[in-house]
C-alpha cells in the first residue's frame, strides 16, 4: 500500500468561510482529484489562509479556522492565519501585495515542509487573486512540489451557505473573539463548544457553512498532452475569424 502523502493546504480566502474546510475534507478523505485524475488523497499536517485585509474577508478567515477547528477536528495550533496589506484587490498595487502575501506563503511552507506536497486552492476570492496566486506558483524554483486544486460547489449550496454565514454574522464577531482567547489557554475543546454554542440558531450553525457535496480537483499542473496524430492529406480548415 503507498504511503500517505504529506499535505500542507495553502487556501485562498474570500468572504465565503467553508471552502478551506471542504477543500481539507475532500483531501483527507479522497475525494478529491489529482491533475492525472487520480486520487489526490493525504494527511494535511497544516492549513493556511491567506485573505486580504478587508473587514468582510478577515471575518471569513477566522470563521474558516474556527471551522476546521470545529467542525474538522484539526488543532488549532496548525492552522494559520496570513493576511495581505491590502483591503481587496482591484488594482495593480493590491494584487501586488496579495502575490507577495502569497509567494512568501509559498516559500516559507516549501522551505518548513520539506517531505510534503502543497496544495494551494485558489477558489476563495476575486480572480485577481486566483491569478496572483497562480503567478505566484509559477515563479518558484520548487513549484514541482505544488499542486493547484479549485473546489467547486453546487449554486443552490453555495447560495444557502452565504445566506447562513449572513445570518449569523451579528453574533459571529464577539463568540470568534472569546473563542480565539480561550484557545490561547489550551482548552481548544471547551472553546468549540461555546462557540458553537453561541452561533446555532435555529435554521443554521457554524458546522452548516461547510458543504459535503463540493468537489475539489487539481488543475495544475497539467498532464503531458499526448501527441497529436497528423491526418494524411486534406486541407485545414480555415479559423473563424469572428471570434
Amino acid at each position: 500500500m503507498a504511503r500517505e502523502k504529506s499535505v500542507v493546504l495553502v487556501v485562498t480566502q474570500g468572504t465565503s468561510p467553508g471552502v478551506a474546510a471542504e477543500a481539507y475534507h475532500n483531501i483527507v478523505t479522497g475525494r478529491a482529484v489529482d491533475y492525472d485524475n487520480g486520487v489526490l488523497r493525504g494527511r494535511v499536517e497544516s492549513v493556511v489562509i491567506v485573505a486580504t485585509s478587508g473587514s468582510m474577508a478577515v471575518l471569513a478567515a477566522r470563521a474558516a479556522a474556527a471551522i476546521l477547528t470545529c467542525c474538522m477536528g484539526l488543532d488549532p495550533n496548525r492552522v494559520r492565519l496570513v493576511f495581505a496589506p491590502c483591503s481587496d484587490v482591484t488594482d495593480a498595487a493590491s494584487y501586488g501585495a496579495y502575490y507577495d502575501a502569497v509567494y512568501e506563503t509559498l516559500e516559507s511552507v516549501l522551505e518548513e515542509s520539506k517531505d510534503s506536497i502543497v496544495v494551494l486552492d485558489v477558489t476563495g476570492g476575486r480572480v485577481g487573486m486566483a491569478i496572483a496566486a497562480f503567478e505566484a506558483v509559477n515563479a518558484m524554483l520548487t513549484r514541482d512540489r505544488v499542486r493547484v486544486t479549485t473546489t467547486q460547489v453546487p449554486p443552490e449550496k453555495y447560495r444557502a451557505v452565504q445566506e447562513a454565514f449572513n445570518e449569523m454574522k451579528g453574533r459571529l464577531e464577539e463568540a470568534l473573539a472569546r473563542f480565539e482567547e480561550r484557545v490561547k489557554t489550551g482548552d481548544a475543546k471547551r472553546a468549540c463548544e461555546e462557540l458553537l454554542e453561541e452561533t446555532r440558531s435555529d435554521k443554521n450553525s457554524l458546522c452548516s457553512l461547510v458543504t459535503r457535496e463540493a468537489i475539489t480537483a487539481a488543475i495544475w499542473p497539467r498532464p503531458p498532452a499526448p501527441p497529436r496524430r497528423r491526418k494524411r492529406g486534406g486541407t485545414h480548415p480555415q479559423r473563424d475569424q469572428s471570434r
